[in-house]
């Protein structure tokens, strides 16, 4: 009867097949600059991983910092590769998550490699990407031109009848958001008297200033990081110019980079929408002491997506719909899902507070 019992557990313990485990890579530049937004990227991503859990779903995250550096995707695939990984989420860097997903699929068709997720990267490359060199590379962003049209619609009709200029700081980023502002600009008339572009991180701006002020410019966009808004924003009150100050998206790291003595009154810029709201926030609960801003809500998103997507077994995510804590999102065949709209923000009493537009 013994000898029986044995081999009955025996069997049950070799002859039924094990529930693999569901592997979410996780990359993300967790150290430098892009820290601040990274880290609350993964909280939230760690956030419904444990949510997961507890429900009785068999996944796991494995992260790598990529410090948004394209000379170390080929250490950052090789330890995704190792973990086993179905999906991969997180990447900030166009770069990095193209690089990422040539690297994880070198030797697979796209729809049955290893998808990768970006977060926010808008560029253009991403549909050759796709089409002509059959990457499984996707975006949780807005479309290459969407950031241009909500500056177009919500900030330049700020500016009234103040000559305006736009400035890039040479950068991709910079130079295609200015790209975009001269075409929309142009169509909708409200145009800049000037396009410049200036070398970023400097200690000061103000030559850029007086050369500008001569030309009659009473208003600026920058399209550049918040460290450079930060210097011009200083640079102004220094030379006494009473001009408005505007910048994209990249001015949420301001709170991040902004000194003391700062004076940062009145910078607006655009942003997408805040994401909270009470339902998401009922389901998130207290996370500790991060605010639940957009970023965490991202993370959280991306793992429900994923997670979706490896229950279905599913490689190309293009035509896909899923719900997450953000709503329902769907890939078009662009590769693209958008989580939300545009707002305004101002920069008041030392934080920046959303401003009506209507």
């Amino acid at each position: 009867m013994t000898r029986i019992f044995l081999l009955l557990v025996f069997c049950i313990a070799t002859c039924v097949p094990a529930v693999a485990t569901d592997v979410i890579g996780l990359s993300l530049p967790l150290d430098g600059r892009l820290s601040p937004v990274s880290k609350r990227i993964e909280f939230g991503a760690r956030l419904a991983v444990k949510h997961l859990r507890s429900s009785g779903r068999d996944i796991r995250l494995s992260a790598v910092n990529d410090q948004c550096d394209d000379t170390k995707i080929e250490r950052s695939a090789g330890r995704l590769e190792r973990a086993g990984v179905d999906i991969v989420i997180g990447s900030v860097c166009f770069k990095v998550a193209a690089g990422l997903a040539k690297a994880l699929n070198s030797q697979q068709g796209s729809a049955t490699g290893v998808p990768v997720i970006a977060i926010g990267t808008r560029n253009r490359q991403l549909g050759r990407l796709r089409d002509i060199d059959e990457l499984p590379l996707f975006s949780l962003s807005q479309d290459p031109a969407a950031e241009a049209r909500a500056v177009v619609e919500k900030i330049l009709p700020r500016f009234g009848d103040r000559p305006f200029a736009v400035l890039d700081d040479g950068s991709v980023y910079g130079r295609s958001l200015s790209d975009d502002l001269r075409l929309l600009g142009e169509q909708s008339g409200q145009q800049a008297i000037q396009f410049s572009n200036f070398r970023p991180l400097q200690t000061n701006q103000i030559a850029l200033l007086r050369r500008l002020q001569k030309s009659g410019v009473e208003a600026l966009f920058i399209a550049a990081a918040a460290d450079d808004v930060v210097t011009i924003a200083n640079d102004l009150k220094n030379l006494s110019y009473d001009w408005m100050i505007a910048t994209g998206e990249r001015g949420a790291l301001l709170p991040y980079v902004a000194s003391i003595d700062s004076d940062l009154s009145g910078v607006v810029m655009v942003r997408e929408d805040d994401l909270a709201n009470s339902s998401n926030r009922q389901i998130i609960g207290k996370p500790g002491d991060f605010e639940l801003d957009n970023n965490l809500l991202i993370g959280y998103a991306l793992v429900q997506i994923a997670s979706q997507a490896t229950k279905q077994d599913v490689g190309d995510l293009a035509g896909k719909s899923f719900n997450t804590i953000i709503g329902k999102l769907t890939f078009g065949s662009d590769g693209r899902a958008t989580p939300g709209a545009y707002s305004v923000l101002e920069w008041q009493d030392g934080i920046l507070e959303p401003v009506r537009t209507d």
